[in-house]
């Protein structure tokens, strides 16, 4: 499947209603996602804990980037990133709102600046939200998860969270425009190898 592609996700019905989840403790420096990105196989590593700041690595590209605890270690904007389609900086200058524990409804919102290093700078806000509860399957099994959505003016961002996991089980990214340069793209969890 292309990365530019728009990916559908089939959902149904979870079959009770679930109980709310609170955030999953940070992973330890080492953990490795495995899953489907696209559909390649490839594995994001944790490559370092410093401080509040924890940067992953995707092995097929090599695109690096760094999720701060402070804003938000799972739905809150990159600080940085290198070498994912491009790269740069976020500076989040405020954030409202508090979608942990998840239930269906809670918002969080940020509003900052950014810049790449080709000189571009923007203003950014993301605002989260959890719209609703859904069954999906990947790779790795059917899960009922929570549906968390997170939009920018350039783009879409479907999270599907599990409790059973305690994790994203399936994400998906999508462009809402036509000028964006953030291309779709689709990521299913099959395991987390915890080092």
């Amino acid at each position: 499947m292309a990365a530019c592609q728009t990916t559908q996700v089939e959902e149904a019905a979870v079959a009770e209603s679930l109980a709310t989840m609170a955030e999953p403790a940070p992973y330890a420096e080492g953990t490795v996602f495995h899953g489907v990105r696209n559909g390649e196989q490839v594995r994001n590593t944790l490559i370092a804990v410093n401080g509040d700041r924890y940067t992953w690595q995707r092995d097929t590209d090599g695109c690096t980037w760094t999720m701060d605890a402070g804003i938000g270690l799972r739905f809150g904007p990159e600080v940085s990133w290198e070498n994912c389609n491009s790269s740069g900086t976020t500076t989040v200058t405020s954030k409202s709102g508090d979608i942990w524990p998840l239930e269906v409804g809670k918002t969080v919102s940020y509003e900052g600046t950014g810049h790449t290093a080709g000189g571009n700078d923007w203003t950014a806000d993301r605002t989260c939200e959890v719209e609703g509860q859904a069954r999906v399957t990947t790779h790795a099994g059917t899960y009922d998860t929570y549906k968390v959505v997170c939009r920018t003016k350039w783009r879409e961002m479907i999270s599907y969270v599990s409790p059973e996991v305690g994790a994203t089980v399936k994400f998906v990214q999508r462009p809402t425009r036509s000028d964006s340069n953030s291309p779709g793209s689709d990521f299913e969890l099959t395991r987390i190898e915890a080092r």
